[in-house]
């Protein structure tokens, strides 16, 4: 009888371990076509060099794709990875008074990242350098 209840008892803590123990997942995404609209008019133009958190940058590969968004969701420009970096152009007009934010695909994971925070558009501003580029604070999209 002791030994029914003890392996009931075991039973029990292993279906809590197991189920307590989920891996929360997340939506996989086909590869995104992100492309500034050549037909917007954008004549000026702000530059960003920016990386992902240690712990995306170490799965990050060739077929990563990074996009910065306008605050209405047009895409403005496309980044190009270059030593754990992405180095992006990205468009506007003069009188822009839009915030920036970023979209990240990973293509190893099939997840899509957005920054938290935003930057305002200026023509002419640089964020980041190759020497110190902004780390980019992404969650994952649901």
């Amino acid at each position: 009888m002791k030994k029914i209840i003890l392996a009931t008892v075991y039973c029990l803590l292993i279906s809590l371990l197991v189920t307590s123990c989920k891996k929360e997942t997340y939506t996989q995404h086909e590869p995104p076509v992100w492309q500034v609209d050549s037909e917007a008019g954008y004549h000026v133009n702000m530059t960003a060099v920016v990386t992902l958190s240690n712990d995306l940058i170490r799965g990050a590969d060739s077929n990563d794709k990074l996009a910065a968004f306008d605050s209405h969701g047009e895409c403005r420009g496309v980044g190009k990875l270059f030593d754990d970096r992405f180095h992006i152009s990205i468009k506007g007009v003069p009188e822009d008074e839009v915030s920036i934010h970023f979209m990240y695909y990973s293509a190893r994971s099939k997840y899509l990242y957005r920054t938290k925070n935003s930057y305002p558009f200026d023509d002419n501003k640089i964020l980041g350098t190759v020497d110190n580029p902004v780390v980019l604070d992404l969650e994952i999209l649901p």
